[in-house]
């Protein structure tokens, strides 16, 4: 995997999984768990000495598993997933824009000239960091 593919995903995993609303359910799910433990090993096969609590991470996700606390479970994915050294202590550029208009249309996205769906864009927007 190129270095840019492999930053761009590793922001985008992050926001994702980092943006989710904290659970209410007391039990952590056996596919969160699943998706973490691969996420937190290639974080360490990658950057090794510069991912360095990596198997600390990995032990406490075992004893979360066993006792089953959500919260703790949320902390735990927060702190290591924001850990990765391509995104840790450095900004994160994004764009702020208004949603598309809500019409039957709205998946088409390219708004060239002449579509039924041109007057639905609304340009503009920010780069924010």
């Amino acid at each position: 995997m190129s270095s840019n593919v492999r930053v761009v995903f590793a922001v985008v995993f992050a926001v994702v999984l980092l943006s989710r609303p904290v659970a209410g359910k007391a039990q952590v799910a056996a596919e969160e768990a699943a998706a973490l433990r691969p996420a937190i090993q290639d974080l360490i096969r990658t950057f090794g000495d510069k991912y360095p609590n990596g198997d600390e991470y990995l032990t406490k996700l075992r004893d979360i598993e066993r006792r089953g606390n959500q919260a703790q479970f949320e902390s735990l994915r927060r702190e290591a997933l924001i850990a990765n050294p391509l995104i840790s202590g450095r900004p994160i550029l994004f764009v702020v824009r208004e949603q598309y208009k809500s019409d039957h249309h709205n998946t088409a996205t390219i708004f060239k000239t002449g579509e039924i769906n041109t007057n639905s864009f609304r340009g503009g927007g920010a780069m924010k960091v």
